[in-house]
């Protein structure tokens, strides 16, 4: 439902909303991650927001590829979307479980997801970028993977 604001005998719709401005990077170098700390999947985007009350809308959208060295059947990892500029963590998913089999080179494929809504308030540069972390040592997560190159979009709203 649109919601309309009255003043001097006219109708208007309210600001704010709008799509002011949309930046995509794409990144398709298979990265490989083995430790438990975050580490970059070497996709990153940037944007300079028109005003400091705008907000940015994050889509990201890649292939992920686990398997592992050890011997264990479940295993879970985590991507984030950071916020460079000012070392903000914005947003964290962790995967369900992934079964690959033990000890698999081959593992298993997926195309991981997530969006959020960021306000960074200023009208500078900001840099976002895709981390990702295994969270057992033994486990690899391989992002960018397969034939699709993964994606990050930044859309500007007004605020």
């Amino acid at each position: 439902a649109t919601t309309f604001l009255r003043g001097d005998n006219a109708w208007a719709a309210p600001s704010g909303g709008k799509v002011l401005q949309v930046v995509t990077a794409t990144y398709s170098t298979e990265t490989v991650m083995s430790s438990t700390s975050f580490a970059t999947s070497g996709l990153s985007c940037s944007i300079t927001p028109a005003a400091t009350a705008n907000k940015i809308l994050i889509l990201y959208s890649g292939m992920c590829r686990a398997f592992d060295s050890g011997s264990s059947s479940g295993r879970w990892y985590e991507m984030r979307i950071y916020r460079v500029t000012d070392t903000t963590e914005l947003s964290v998913q962790s995967t369900s479980q992934v079964d690959v089999s033990s000890g698999s080179s081959q593992g298993y494929a997926w195309t991981q997801g997530f969006t959020t809504l960021d306000s960074p308030s200023t009208t500078s540069s900001v840099e976002y970028r895709i981390d990702g972390r295994v969270l057992i040592s033994a486990y690899r997560l391989a992002m960018n993977n397969q034939a699709s190159d993964s994606t990050l979009t930044l859309l500007e709203i007004e605020g």
